[in-house]
């Protein structure tokens, strides 16, 4: 089985540092985190993703997790170490209080070809 062909349009906003991250949308929001030892340690992008396609079809947690990996290979080549899912965010960033966010990324409009 193949992954399916991906659209997407995006927009990257200057995050705003004062907020709790992911307080936006929280339960749409997807994160990439930056490797350790790395200059973008200890940061994460926020990617919002909308629950549906452009036609109306809804988007199970394998495309998202799809669309969020293409969005962090064409932001970031292989610069970035991992993708997490809203249920995965306290585990993986929120417990850490030493991260901060790089990026806030909307994705407005989704479109998948089998």
């Amino acid at each position: 089985m193949t992954a399916p062909t991906l659209s997407y349009a995006a927009t990257l906003a200057e995050p705003d540092r004062h907020a709790r991250p992911g307080g936006r949308s929280e339960s749409r929001s997807w994160f990439i985190t930056f490797g350790f030892g790395k200059p973008a340690q200890s940061t994460f992008t926020e990617v919002v993703l909308p629950d549906r396609t452009d036609d109306g079809t809804p988007l199970s947690d394998e495309t998202k997790r799809e669309l969020v990996r293409r969005i962090a290979l064409d932001l970031y080549g292989t610069a970035w170490a991992f993708h997490y899912g809203p249920r995965e965010a306290q585990q993986a960033i929120w417990r850490f209080p030493g991260m901060r966010i790089r990026e806030h990324l909307t994705v407005t409009s989704v479109e998948v070809y089998e």
